[in-house]
């Protein structure tokens, strides 16, 4: 049947339709792939860095950072404000790395000593956010944790906002992976 809708098109030529047969013949010629076994990234740890704390700026830095993150971003309300800086203070190991650099990749932009520090708001956040960015490659093939999930998303968060659409997906697809895997349970 004619296409009346698209009369106002150039008409095709044959050549176009040899092109298109060509490119059918080259989709259905098997291919051959080495397959890897089932396993072969559940099994690979990428190297961890010796001391994760060594990324982060001292305790004080870490605090005005969250405090800032509190203020300007209170709609994310998952962060217990007084518990989660009082427990950090108590016991640093019990927080991740991970979620606290995610937390100030986002707060960098706002946070005064961040921006005096680096020059600029932007710089700052895009600093912690690599650093949050090269963690997240150990993070990702840990078992899933609530504190995972929060840094993940956070981290996601940041690099939307610095526009970088392919890596916050990424970022993002671990929550959702997430989130399946724990609706398998309920």
């Amino acid at each position: 049947d004619l296409d009346h809708d698209r009369a106002f098109r150039h008409p095709r030529q044959r050549a176009d339709r040899r092109n298109k047969l060509d490119l059918i013949k080259v989709k259905r010629e098997p291919t051959t792939t080495p397959s890897l076994g089932l396993d072969a990234l559940s099994n690979f740890r990428p190297p961890k860095l010796a001391n994760e704390w060594d990324l982060l700026p001292e305790m004080e830095v870490i605090v005005d950072g969250i405090h800032t993150f509190i203020r300007h971003f209170y709609q994310i309300g998952f962060i217990p404000k007084k518990m989660f800086i009082a427990g950090l203070r108590e016991n640093t190991e019990s927080v991740s790395v991970f979620l606290l650099l995610s937390i100030l990749c986002i707060s960098a932009r706002f946070n005064k000593n961040l921006i005096k520090t680096y020059g600029d708001g932007l710089k700052a956040a895009d600093e912690f956010m690599q650093k949050a960015q090269r963690l997240a490659i150990n993070e990702i093939y840990l078992e899933p944790t609530l504190e995972r999930c929060q840094a993940f998303y956070l981290l996601s968060i940041a690099e939307q906002g610095s526009g970088k659409s392919n890596t916050s997906y990424v970022s993002f697809t671990y929550i959702l992976t997430f989130r399946n895997c724990c609706s398998q349970y309920e």
